[in-house]
Order: structure tokens, then C-alpha cells, then sequence
């Protein structure tokens, strides 16, 4: 117990003086996706400046895939038919290791309606341990706030931070006591938690 009230003790005062390293950047690197639809109903897409290994889906508005590509390429071309699909809508997802691009599709009666201003961007957070070095990566997609909060294994809540969607890329760095630590990121559009153990 004299243990844990040590790491709270020491924790609260992460924002003053045990964060080591606080950074901001105007922007963070996304995918390039160009979108043409060729004939009547036939998406093609060229994606470029992919960030290692990816995926990329398309499936319906039930969630079911009906066209997957696995790929370690930063440079990716696709095209899918969507002549033989029924009126509705789909979506064109990339996931790679640190964002999800999801693009809308509407299949008309007559036509293919790809809106790329609606294109979404779901950044996936990154908890990186270093021996009682703790650092948090996390990428706003400009449109929603992003929070990130620190609590004990038992639910202590220990430290909590709200980062503006316009920031763009943030990076913070801890140095934590021992003990056991939940870290959880979450935005409208996404919610992540790591646990993490320090032991010295």
C-alpha cells in the first residue's frame, strides 16, 4: 500500500513534473487517395505515401467485407466493380498501423457516387514503454477533441489532458513509479486503453 500511494502521490504531479517531454506539430502525414469512377459503376483508386503494412476493404453498410487487400507497398491501385452490388451504401476503408481512412459510396440506380469531402480519418494512439518511460503519441483528424487519461490498475484516476482537434500531432512523455497503470485515449470516433506495469 505504501507502495501505490508513492506512485499516486508522485503521479498527480505528472502535468508539473514528471512529464519530460511535451511536443506539438502543425499537422501529421496522411495517405493520398484519388478517387475515379470509370464507366457507370467501376471505383478506382491509387493510394500513395502509405505508413508500413496496411489493409484495405470495402464493405457495406451492414459491415460485411466483400473485398479485402493486405499489402507492406507505400503505393497501392484498386479498382472494384460495383455494377453487380445492389443500391445502397458502402465504404472504402485503409487501416494502416496508425490511421483508418474510411470513404463513403453511394450505388445508385444509374450511378457510382464517391464523395471524397466526406472522407473520414480515425487516428489509432501510440503507448510506447521504455523501462518507467512512458510516451503517448496521439494524432487529432481535425475534427474531433481528443482525451487521454492515466489511472491506477484500481481505478485511480491519476492524470487527464483534452487535446483540441485543430493541434494536429501531440506528443507527451512520463516518468512513472512503480506500479500497475491504465492509459485510455478516446474521441467521438475512437476509444483505446493499454496497461502498462513498471517495475524498476
Amino acid at each position: 500500500m505504501k507502495v501505490m500511494k508513492k506512485a499516486i502521490r508522485v503521479a498527480r504531479l505528472l502535468p508539473a513534473f514528471a512529464m519530460i517531454f511535451s511536443t506539438t506539430y502543425a499537422s501529421a502525414t496522411t495517405s493520398s487517395i484519388k478517387v475515379q469512377v470509370v464507366g457507370e459503376k467501376k471505383f478506382y483508386v491509387e493510394i500513395s505515401d502509405i505508413q508500413g503494412s496496411s489493409i484495405s476493404l470495402i464493405r457495406d453498410q451492414s459491415g460485411q467485407v466483400l473485398y479485402s487487400k493486405a499489402s507492406n507497398e507505400d503505393f497501392l491501385t484498386i479498382s472494384f466493380d460495383f455494377g453487380r452490388l445492389p443500391v445502397g451504401s458502402y465504404e472504402f476503408v485503409l487501416r494502416d498501423q496508425s490511421k483508418e481512412q474510411i470513404l463513403p459510396i453511394e450505388v445508385l440506380q444509374d450511378e457510382l457516387f464517391v464523395n471524397k469531402e466526406k472522407i473520414r480519418k480515425i487516428f489509432f494512439p501510440q503507448v510506447k514503454q521504455t523501462g518507467d518511460e512512458v510516451t503517448v503519441r496521439l494524432i487529432s483528424d481535425g475534427e474531433n477533441d481528443l482525451s487521454v487519461t492515466i489511472a491506477s490498475k484500481k481505478g485511480d484516476l491519476l492524470f487527464e489532458d483534452r487535446v483540441d482537434a485543430r493541434v494536429g500531432l501531440i506528443g507527451k512523455r512520463f516518468l512513472f513509479e512503480d506500479g500497475e497503470y491504465v492509459v485510455s485515449i478516446a474521441s467521438d470516433e475512437y476509444f483505446s486503453t493499454q496497461e502498462l506495469t513498471i517495475r524498476k
